[in-house]
């Protein structure tokens, strides 16, 4: 912390960075420091860069920058595993990188690292921050903080949720945050997303200790989904009584296939690592070459459950 406190007062430009197809969490840790950092010293130059998310557009937009401004810049990257996840690569020009995130350490980058993946949520970590380094806050840094916290929890129900988790949202809250109205930001969807879920639902595939769901890039320009839109039907397979673990492959447009992996009990990850994901210990995520390593991939994750399970009795 004292060393992130010091690069801070050095540097007059900060650039910060989130990951591709960002998510509340990703959205909520950048405009979260970012009020913070302009608040607190408002002399500086403070910006927020990287994709937009267009159903997160009420907490910040990101800013528009030339390469020239990395010169002397401090850059933080937050909520991102990897390099190859980060959006705008230029986040490699800045003067001093510093990482923050609650990833599981798979491989390092920047100058410094707070990786500490006991959080529920990267956001959660960027509020801590505040507090270490008694940074100032407004009203639209803890709402950005909020939402990021209530949606990488999924809404306080996955595990790493703490005592602390609550401790700083209820704090939040005395920001004058309405929990009804941002509920209804979060959660209001198109009404062919709506219709896409349907879909979903109904076509659910049983494989042994596990269930999955297979979309399509037809399926995914039928419904006129983003990407974001499509990993967002997982969330469906989350309680399905008698099945811990559920899967959703999705059809990238390079026809590789993206596979998200959950577990609403034990932590999964330690069991798939050996495949090549990365994430959380609960949420990992992989990337297949084609559609034809799908079924391989079942054959194998189905043994390596089916033992898993038994170890667990």
């Amino acid at each position: 912390m004292k060393l992130i406190q010091e690069k801070i007062k050095f540097f007059d430009t900060i650039i910060i960075h989130g990951h591709k197809r960002p998510d509340g969490d990703s959205y909520g840790a950048q405009f979260g420091l970012k009020n913070m950092l302009q608040t607190t010293f408002p002399e500086k130059k403070v910006y927020a860069v990287g994709e937009e998310n267009l159903n997160l557009s009420f907490l910040g937009t990101m800013d528009k920058i030339t390469d020239d401004v990395y010169k002397n810049a401090l850059v933080f990257v937050v909520d991102s595993g990897d390099t190859k996840n980060i959006s705008d690569q230029r986040f490699q020009l800045g003067k001093f990188i510093i990482r923050i995130d609650h990833h599981i350490l798979i491989s390092n980058y920047g100058n410094y690292e707070w990786v500490d993946d006991s959080f529920g949520s990267c956001s959660e970590m960027i509020y801590l921050l505040k507090e270490k380094l008694n940074l100032k806050l407004t009203y639209l840094g803890a709402l950005a903080i909020y939402v990021g916290i209530l949606t990488d929890s999924g809404n306080f129900r996955f595990n790493r949720v703490s005592s602390q988790t609550f401790r700083i949202a209820s704090e939040l809250l005395n920001y004058g945050i309405d929990v009804t109205w941002v509920g209804k930001k979060v959660k209001k969807e198109k009404l062919n997303v709506v219709k896409y879920k349907g879909y979903v639902c109904q076509n659910i595939v049983v494989a042994k200790n596990f269930v999955y769901v297979y979309v399509s890039q037809k399926t995914m320009q039928k419904f006129n989904l983003t990407l974001e839109e499509s990993f967002s039907a997982i969330n469906l397979l989350l309680y399905i009584e008698n099945y811990y673990f559920y899967i959703l492959f999705l059809e990238m447009n390079n026809q590789k296939i993206k596979v998200r992996l959950c577990s609403n009990g034990p932590h999964i990850y330690h069991v798939v690592k050996k495949y090549g994901f990365k994430g959380h210990l609960s949420a990992c995520s992989l990337l297949l070459s084609s559609f034809q390593e799908i079924e391989p991939f079942i054959k194998s994750l189905e043994k390596d459950l089916s033992i898993y399970l038994k170890q667990l009795k």
